[in-house]
């Protein structure tokens, strides 16, 4: 949101235009529907009181840490981090997202 608040000012766009609300939510969606699909599954895998499912799972969360790329996408996507990511959660200030958005 940072992001198209400071290309709507950059532009003399008013930050409440529906066009503006509109691209943030397209841009939001797909992260938005990743985190809700994964956090569903985890819920109704881990409800799920069936004792073979109860068995794999366990053994697969023992092993988990083994598979550092998994257990990596699991948290990331869990956080909401999957890229790509806006500039101010990579760490730019306000002020280098402003730059870059003059530059673009």
């Amino acid at each position: 949101l940072c992001e198209l608040l400071i290309e709507a000012q950059a532009q003399n766009q008013d930050p409440g235009n529906e066009t503006l609300l509109a691209r943030y939510q397209q841009l939001r969606e797909k992260d938005m529907a990743r985190t809700l699909t994964v956090t569903d599954a985890l819920a109704r895998l881990f409800a799920n009181q069936n004792m073979a499912l109860k068995f794999s799972r366990n053994m697969a969360l023992g092993h988990l840490s083994m598979l550092s790329f998994a257990d990596n996408w699991l948290s990331e996507t869990a956080m909401g981090l999957q890229s790509p990511l806006p500039k101010l959660a990579c760490g730019l200030s306000f002020e280098e997202i402003r730059e870059d958005v003059a530059y673009e």
